[in-house]
């Protein structure tokens, strides 16, 4: 909608005359009229999805209109295609470079910073988009005056290059001074004084961008983290922090503090991308990724200073996400890592001060100790390292016990709960999970946050399940649906969250098991079903890892048993069906061979008696 006249000047037409000079009136290129005004052309995602219009959709308009001034081309063939294909072209297909689809003798000019300020203003999500017509306006006379563009990434040598670029006759001059002058032999105090005020200038521009990255990575992460459904926002924040602060390393050399701000941002960026214990994406190869540029880091500072308490915490924490992760992708790295972890808790605990806050760190890494050996089915080990990490959970005084200390006290005292449990040492069991439960909710009286709600949940799963070993099913029952509301209201609020969904998963089946201990067969079938259902969901999200697959084998094993019970009470062929079906899309290396406390059978019993019984045998 923008003719230009004879002498240069664009003219804007209104929708209506654009119309009346259109070549072809079919064209993709055609205004349309009505209720949505736009041409295909020029419109943005949000246009042709009939979302609201907003400034950001001019701006996207403006940077077709720059990509078409600068190459000659549009940034989607467009030519022919049907609407539908215009829409998916607009709204999927990322465009190339300008400075790639530019005649030759232009794609050098058009590199970096037109390239950045095209990209930025085509960008799908309106918001990733300049904020305005006059940001957008501003990049480009930056461009055209030799300065930075705020589209291309801030880093110390990019602004230098703009600044001399646009300052090449000064700077010619000044390096011809400076020749001059050591050629022969004269200094001045003129020549110390502008580099020191260069100097400070880089140095203060440094620290405000360092300062602004550490508070997206802490503060603004750390506000986020109890926002519902913000899983995808925390893990954007996060990887552009930890890349911006990767490329300040670069320029910064060694810098202890900002080494240990990026080691502690790549760990939370792998809780995010997949961790164990937080709302998650599942992306557990991203996360182990990121954790290895974490443990590079924190190595490297405590290597530097082995006296530094507060580091050896660090990277406590870090190498002990890293070996659950390498456990959760069946990485036999897991082992050498476990070893690492203790020999690391080992030292804080022997060469530092029994402060409130090592003792604090200590327990907690004894605790995290304990659960890796359980996870790799070293249960009296991992039984002793719980013990010691509550006893010195309980030397801590009332006034040094923070929110942190009281949550991870329960949660060691739910671990040993479990590895008692499964030595069938029940009351003791029971007595530990009673105990979890009272700091659980003391935790949330000090800080109520979806978090504390959710982890408040193993607590009464566990100990639902400890009814459920002493057949008390009316008891385990009701404990487990409270349970499972609390975590399906953490997974409605973040369909993102894997976390939730594999909690969503288990308490499932536990209410499978009470209903199939009944011999309520249906009712077993209903609550297993919505298990295998939940784990395919989860296995679409994170993908076919190990650990994920035996899981679904699991739950299709006792969903296949409870339909052959069914069909057994009530003569239905076609539960048998099912049931072969099931048990088809199992094998006997899927599962883990171990049997659970209890009396459930073991996965390759499980599977075996179903193969007899499905063969008539």
């Amino acid at each position: 909608n923008i003719l230009v006249t004879a002498d240069g000047q664009p003219k804007l037409l209104d929708f209506g005359i654009a119309a009346l000079v259109a070549d072809d009136g079919a064209s993709a290129g055609t205004t349309r009229t009505g209720q949505h005004s736009f041409t295909p052309e020029y419109a943005s995602p949000e246009q042709l999805r009939g979302e609201r219009v907003t400034t950001a959709t001019d701006v996207y308009s403006l940077g077709v209109l720059l990509y078409v001034v600068l190459t000659g081309r549009h940034p989607y063939p467009l030519d022919g295609l049907a609407p539908l294909e215009v829409m998916r072209a607009v709204c999927e297909v990322e465009p190339a470079p300008p400075s790639r689809m530019a005649p030759p003798e232009l794609r050098r000019s058009l590199a970096g910073d037109l390239d950045a300020v095209v990209g930025k203003a085509l960008q799908k999500a309106a918001v990733d988009r300049y904020a305005s017509v006059a940001e957008l306006a501003a990049d480009l006379r930056a461009w055209r005056g030799g300065h930075p563009v705020t589209a291309a990434p801030a880093s110390l040598g990019y602004r230098a290059r703009r600044f001399v670029g646009r300052n090449r006759k000064a700077v010619a001059a000044v390096a011809a001074v400076g020749l001059a002058l050591v050629g022969g032999g004269v200094t001045t105090a003129w020549q110390a004084r502008v580099a020191q005020v260069e100097r400070d200038k880089a140095q203060n521009r440094f620290r405000q961008i360092e300062e602004f990255s550490r508070s997206l990575l802490f503060d603004v992460h750390g506000a986020l983290r109890n926002v519902p459904g913000a899983t995808e926002a925390r893990r954007m924040l996060l990887d552009r922090s930890v890349t911006f602060l990767d490329g300040l390393s670069a320029d910064a050399g060694n810098d202890p503090a900002l080494k240990r701000a990026l080691a502690a941002g790549y760990e939370q960026l792998a809780n995010v991308q997949g961790g164990s214990f937080t709302q998650n994406l599942g992306d557990p190869k991203a996360a182990l990724t990121s954790l290895d540029k974490a443990v590079a880091y924190v190595d490297a500072l405590h290597l530097d200073d082995p006296t530094d308490a507060d580091i050896l915490g660090l990277a406590i924490d870090i190498h002990f996400d890293r070996a659950a992760m390498l456990n959760l992708l069946d990485d036999q790295r897991q082992h050498a890592e476990i070893a690492t972890h203790v020999s690391l808790v080992e030292e804080l605990e022997t060469r530092h001060r029994h402060t409130p806050a090592v003792i604090i760190d200590v327990a907690k890494g004894y605790s995290d100790v304990g659960r890796l050996l359980a996870d790799n089915e070293r249960f009296a080990d991992a039984e002793g390292a719980y013990h010691h990490a509550v006893a010195l959970y309980g030397k801590l005084a009332p006034a040094d016990r923070t929110v942190s200390s009281i949550a991870n006290h329960a949660f060691a005292l739910k671990r040993l709960g479990a590895v008692l449990m499964r030595r069938m040492a029940l009351d003791e069991s029971e007595q530990r999970y009673r105990e979890a439960l009272v700091l659980d909710e003391e935790t949330i009286r000090r800080d109520d946050r979806p978090q504390t709600r959710f982890d408040i949940t193993f607590t009464m799963s566990d100990l639902a399940l400890v009814q459920a070993r002493r057949e008390r099913w009316d008891d385990a029952e009701a404990m487990w649906r409270r349970a499972l509301a609390i975590r399906e209201a953490a997974w409605e609020s973040d369909q993102k969250d894997t976390r939730a969904l594999s909690g969503v998963c288990v308490l499932y089946g536990r209410l499978g098991t009470t209903a199939n201990a009944r011999h309520d067969y249906p009712a077993a079938v209903t609550a297993y079903r919505d298990e295998v259902t939940r784990r395919e969901r989860l296995i679409a999200m994170t993908g076919p890892l190990p650990g994920r697959i035996a899981e679904l084998s699991w739950a299709r094993l006792r969903l296949a048993e409870a339909s052959l019970n069914v069909a057994g009470q009530m003569g239905r062929a076609a539960r048998g069906v099912e049931a072969r079906r099931l048990v088809a899309s199992t094998s006997r290396k899927d599962g883990k061979p171990s049997v659970p406390a209890g009396s459930e059978p073991g996965y390759l019993e499980l599977y075996d008696a179903l193969t007899r019984r499905l063969a008539g045998r």
